[in-house]
């Protein structure tokens, strides 16, 4: 019996071998299994106990021996996921169709080489970026089939209406909505119903906004006058109630005090989870794995059923003031798939609709602290139009925009390149060809600070935007709502959201760093973490109430 099993043994390590090669030429290099995590690691789980049922059926030997027949399979299954493993990591090193970008060489093997710099910089990918263009160029591979590209000439090709790029895999990661979804047909369709649904709710829904401005105000007026506030929090229990509202018709009661306890366990599980989203971005099955798994995690179950919950009471309401979420519920199937695309698309508004513009407001309040010269020109605009009462955050105002525009082009809430994957048969930027089926991004946050598009680009300038165009010589390098078929379909809702409180905040108090206080802004701003949206420092800031001449 022994001298069967032993010399069965190798055969079937080596079996197992090739079959571990095999799989990964003519599986793993053609078929895209990263949207698949669950059942590509129960498949290798299963093959265990398959080959562990099958020994016993090779001879007689094995089937009296059953644990030399465990031991055999556990060997067998280890042989074939090493050579799987070394088969990937061979090709990836150098065989890949990418092995001639520049690029760390453990970004060719794997992304947990990004993982590893996400955990060092403590989420600050944009800053690896940052040296990883100043030592490879425009072009830099970071991941295995990944490129990461800082040459604004590929804007257009890449995200524009023109191009022939689909969505990467990451976005298979997340729950489907008119944002994450990768088929084209099921975009433009479900696209065409948002835009409509905007159109027809903008005008409606300003006088909205103005209210909860008008709560903001009292808020900061109240919480000013006992000293210096955490501007972070304010203006996440804003956008909150302003998403909410949007979404499901009533506001969370986050400006007011009003809000339940589940209300608030709910924004405080979605912001302490947000670090966690920064690590698993670069390594989209685990945050696949984690989606799936949704519905038993405790703060994503919870966030998952209450949402559902509002979408429930929405349905209910009669006569409701006009929202986005009527216009989708109206032009929505009501079956199971329907269903569960309205309450993710809620879900979507509420939580990327709110973060985004909580950012922005964030970052733009703390430049107005360090540049007081920019709040008095937004008073010299503004105060003539609040005597008049003719405010309206509708429409666009030179300073006003002009300072938020600047502010988002040199702090944007959305680190995260929008990711693009090539056609079968590759494409070409200009003299540069990159291979078919490569993951590529735009690396927006540097773009917008390249000397080649911007004039003293690192330098906060609003006067660009209106008074001194010259200081812009590539004006498509500015997309902090993205731009092509995939851009944002709220950006003028945040626009809106960005004027009522930025011009009703600027002439109704001072904004100043805290007595004592000596702000360094480089360090603050390079604290930003990067993890998806942009997370904000956590800054305090002195609102005295405005006196007048």
């Amino acid at each position: 019996m022994a001298d069967l099993q032993t010399s069965l043994t190798p055969t079937i390590l080596a079996t197992a071998s090739v079959t571990g090669v095999a799989l990964h030429l003519f599986l793993f290099k053609r078929v895209e299994v990263d949207k698949r995590p669950v059942s590509t690691g129960a498949s290798f789980i299963v093959a265990y106990f398959l080959l562990a049922l099958a020994l016993p059926s090779l001879s007689a030997e094995y089937n009296a021996n059953l644990p030399w027949a465990l031991i055999v399979a556990g060997l067998a299954w280890w042989c074939l996921v090493l050579s799987l493993c070394v088969s990937i990591l061979i090709y990836r090193a150098f065989l890949h169709p990418l092995r001639k970008f520049p690029g760390p060489f453990g970004a060719r093997l794997s992304k947990f080489w990004a993982l590893n710099k996400v955990l060092e910089t403590k989420c600050g990918w944009y800053r690896i970026l940052d040296q990883l263009q100043q030592q490879y160029g425009d072009y830099v591979r970071t991941g295995p089939r990944e490129l990461v590209i800082f040459d604004s000439a590929a804007i257009t090709p890449i995200l524009g209406f023109a191009s022939v790029t689909g969505k990467g895999p990451f976005y298979d990661s997340m729950e489907t909505s008119v944002s994450t979804t990768r088929d084209h047909a099921f975009h433009r369709q479900r696209r065409k119903i948002w835009d409509l649904a905007f159109k027809q709710s903008l005008a409606d829904y300003a006088p909205r906004i103005e209210e909860f401005t008008s709560q903001l105000l009292s808020r900061i007026a109240r919480d000013g006058a006992k000293g210096p506030i955490l501007v972070n929090e304010v203006c996440i229990h804003y956008s909150y109630d302003v998403m909410s509202a949007l979404a499901f018709g009533d506001p969370m009661g986050f400006i007011q005090g009003d809000s339940n306890a589940v209300a608030n366990s709910v924004l405080n599980n979605i912001q302490n989870g947000v670090d966690a989203i920064g690590l698993l971005l670069h390594v989209p099955w685990l945050m696949g794995m984690l989606t799936t798994f949704s519905w038993a995690i405790g703060p994503m179950r919870q966030w998952n059923e209450y949402s559902e919950g509002l979408v429930e009471l929405r349905k209910k309401k009669r006569d409701p003031q006009p929202d986005l979420f009527g216009h989708l519920l109206d032009n929505t199937d009501d079956t199971r798939s329907g269903r569960s695309l309205l309450n993710s698309e809620c879900r979507l508004i509420v939580g990327a609709g709110s973060d985004t513009t909580a950012t922005a407001l964030t970052f733009i309040f703390v430049n107005l602290a360090l540049y007081p010269q920019w709040l008095q020109a937004l008073r010299d605009e503004m105060d003539p139009i609040f005597a008049t009462a003719s405010f309206e955050c509708t429409r666009s105002r030179p300073v006003l925009d002009a300072v938020i525009q600047e502010s988002m082009r040199l702090h944007p809430s959305v680190f995260f390149g929008s990711q693009r994957e090539t056609p079968a048969q590759g494409m070409r930027i200009g003299d540069m060809y990159i291979p078919g089926h490569t993951i590529i991004s735009i690396a927006g946050y540097q773009v917008a600070r390249d000397e080649r598009n911007f004039v003293r680009a690192k330098e906060f300038l609003p006067e660009r935007w209106y008074s001194q165009p010259a200081l812009i010589l590539n004006k498509g390098a500015y997309m902090p709502f993205l731009v092509g078929p995939f851009n944002c379909a709220g950006r003028n809702m945040a626009m809106m959201e960005l004027r009522s409180v930025v011009a009703r905040v600027a002439c109704e108090f001072d904004i100043t760093f805290p007595p004592g206080m000596d702000f360094d802004a480089h360090d603050y701003f390079h604290r930003v973490k990067d993890h998806f949206i942009a997370g904000a420092p956590a800054q305090k800031l002195v609102f005295s109430k405005r006196v007048k001449d």
